[in-house]
């Protein structure tokens, strides 16, 4: 979708995407069995659509939300998925696999998929796993994905942390709700995206969408540039609540907004009217605002930097966007994206996979730069490497020096975990990974809970770092 800044005028956006779906459409595939019924009886149950499918070949032609794939099979995860998303774009695939060992999980996991259910199935596990995927589904076909001319920026919703679901419940509550939207965030955690994905699907889509930059201008241009100016001989030039009538001003780092300029905005909100400077008549508009801040605007309330009536309307719904540091369990699931993103921007032969010792260090990173930087790093990774995949010499010297440096100090020497010895973080986080693991006498779901991570992410770990488990 275009979008414009406030010096030139804006640029008409694409229609928005189509609405979300009503109902969750599920495909089962499964030979038949009385472990099917069930399964079928207990998505039907929660009013889900469900389809079954008995042949490899028959998953193409059906169009669905979430899939279920029975392991016992012997198909290929990684191929069912091609095959899945052809016809249904990026959908959650759960797997059920014979009980026993973890090799089956695993497998299914690093093949791509989004959980795995243990047989004999469980209705509370199957009701869980399915809420989770279900959650997914609506994220992502609320809030769509920017075309792949906006390099790297779709990447942002891709995660399944608790800060990234929460994100999307509050998206969800106002972006039909006409009113003033506040986002709190750090530079380059993707507002300015969340503000887009607010006008794309809101009843203001048909609308201009236009980015007031405080830090951008002059701050004695605020004024004239929020309200217009009228000059000589009849001629004018319009201001921002001209250019966005209809549609959306997103006024970015309002934290910086002179005064004057905040004193004509808080008129306009309280009124939804204003006046060009130098005069003019009276105007009326309809737009709606969003604006953001990477600072604190109550401590600049109370400095008295930023009107407190001007606050007061301003932050009608305020909306925090995680920084990514906040959600380092998503960096696999947004390099990926990145990869796929990046590879046909760039084109030619560009890395398409990544070795677990590139992604190790991009998890322990703390990025402050955000996703912004998390881009940059990939984008110069795939440039730097020579083969189908990224290395971990491939990234830029700086992230692995800082990894390096930032090694936590041993606090278990309690437990001998790691006495006086410098040990590598891969081997700290397969320690840590087994001992919780010991602990919890091999129950993958309570470990995950103790160490912070969701079940799926410990899967994954312990794939990565070759854990021996046993599944409880």
């Amino acid at each position: 979708m275009d979008s414009a800044r406030v010096a030139p005028e804006f640029s008409p956006p694409a229609q928005a995407l189509a609405s979300p779906i009503q109902a969750t459409r599920v495909l089962v595939v499964q030979a038949e069995s009385p472990e099917r019924e069930r399964l079928v009886t207990w998505l039907k149950e929660a009013r889900n659509e469900v389809q079954v499918a008995t042949l490899a070949a028959e998953v193409a032609e059906y169009q669905t939300d979430i899939a279920y794939l029975d392991g016992a099979l012997g198909l290929d995860v990684g191929q069912i998925l091609v095959d899945l998303r052809r016809s249904s774009g990026e959908i959650p695939l759960i797997v059920l696999t014979p009980s026993g060992g973890p090799e089956a999980v695993l497998d299914a996991l690093r093949a791509g998929a989004f959980d795995c259910l243990i047989k004999p199935l469980e209705k509370g596990r199957v009701q869980e796993a399915h809420a989770r995927a279900e959650e997914r589904v609506q994220f992502l076909s609320r809030l769509g994905r920017l075309p792949s001319s906006d390099s790297g920026l779709s990447a942002v919703f891709v995660g399944q942390s608790r800060g990234m679901r929460e994100l999307g419940t509050h998206l969800r509550r106002v972006v039909d709700r006409d009113v003033a939207v506040f986002l709190q965030g750090e530079a380059g955690s993707g507002i300015d995206w969340v503000a887009r994905s607010i006008h794309q699907r809101s009843s203001r889509a048909g609308g201009p969408f236009l980015t007031f930059d405080c830090a951008a201008l002059e701050a004695s241009g605020h004024e004239a540039a929020l309200l217009g100016r009228e000059l000589s001989q009849g001629r004018s030039l319009r201001g921002a609540l001209e250019q966005a009538s209809g549609g959306v001003l997103y006024i970015d780092n309002i934290g910086q907004m002179s005064i004057p300029a905040q004193v004509a905005l808080a008129s306009y909100l309280a009124r939804r009217e204003f006046r060009r400077l130098e005069g003019g008549s009276l105007m009326t508009t309809s737009l709606r605002i969003v604006a953001s801040n990477d600072g604190d605007l109550r401590t600049q309330v109370a400095l008295g930097t930023f009107r407190e009536d001007l606050f007061f309307r301003l932050v009608v719904y305020p909306i925090v966007v995680p920084s990514l540091r906040d959600r380092l369990e998503d960096v696999p699931l947004i390099v990926g994206s990145l990869l796929r993103e990046l590879g046909e921007q760039l084109g030619g032969k560009t890395p398409k996979n990544i070795t677990s010792e590139a992604l190790d260090v991009l998890c322990r990173y703390n990025w402050p730069g955000n996703v912004r930087e998390l881009e940059n790093v990939v984008q110069r990774g795939m440039l730097s490497s020579s083969g189908d995949t990224l290395e971990l010499e491939d990234l830029p010297p700086d992230v692995r020096v800082r990894i390096e440096s930032n090694r936590p100090a041993n606090q278990n020497a309690k437990e001998g975990l790691f006495a006086e010895e410098i040990v590598p973080l891969r081997d700290i986080e397969r320690r840590a990974i087994e001992h919780a693991l010991r602990v919890t006498e091999g129950n993958v779901a309570d470990a995950a809970k103790r160490l912070g991570m969701g079940r799926a992410t410990l899967y994954r770990r312990i794939a990565s770092l070759e854990v021996p488990v046993r599944v409880a």
